[in-house]
């Protein structure tokens, strides 16, 4: 039995939507990447369809809080949206590679940024999510030198935010992000600085 390849088709039974559906039309035909015998293939269809569909969502909400966390600003404007967005999201993308939370993250943006227009998501909602990846980029950076020129007060919004004060926008005003980190392992330097 080629335990290997039993695991990697159950790790992607898990995370890919498409192989989900094609591996309960045809075991066999959705399997035959993982080069498995038909008794392996056997093995892993005794597992019901709403056991792998309740594992994978459990892996969504994972990416989900994870997500979450790392784009709080974004995630609290957009509330019950951004859940409702991420869902969408999931079902074309799959979790890639090592730091998966954050390459979400990055993808998520994107797919953000491709319905702002017809989500009626606001500009300012955006650029804020723009600060946000920034920040992200400059954290998991070894060494960092990032800046990040918003025309929106930032600052004030996350201020307005903290204090739950009812939000009506920013104001606009430039405002610039500098993340600084010299060494690596070093601590990160930031500044949030709003001009005029």
């Amino acid at each position: 039995m080629s335990l290997a390849g039993v695991q990697n088709l159950l790790a992607r039974l898990y995370t890919d939507p498409g192989l989900q559906e094609d591996f309960f039309v045809d075991p066999a035909q959705a399997a035959r990447e993982f080069h498995l015998s038909p008794a392996e293939v056997e093995t892993v269809c005794q597992i019901t369809k709403f056991q792998i569909r309740n594992f994978a969502g459990s892996l969504i909400q994972k990416r989900l809080s994870e997500v979450r966390k790392k784009l709080a600003l974004t995630s609290q404007l957009l509330g019950k949206q951004f859940d409702r967005l991420f869902y969408q999201f999931v079902r074309n993308e799959r979790c890639k590679g090592s730091r998966k939370h954050v390459g979400d993250c990055f993808d998520f943006s994107e797919f953000i940024i491709s319905v702002a227009p017809r989500g009626g998501i606001e500009p300012w909602v955006i650029d804020l999510m723009g600060y946000e990846i920034v920040r992200i980029r400059a954290v998991y950076s070894k060494l960092a030198f990032r800046i990040y020129v918003s025309r929106y007060a930032i600052k004030d919004l996350m201020i307005d935010m903290d204090k739950n004060s009812s939000l009506q926008g920013p104001r606009t005003r430039i405002t610039i992000g500098v993340w600084i980190r010299l060494l690596p392992r070093k601590k990160l330097w930031h500044r949030l600085v709003q001009l005029f």
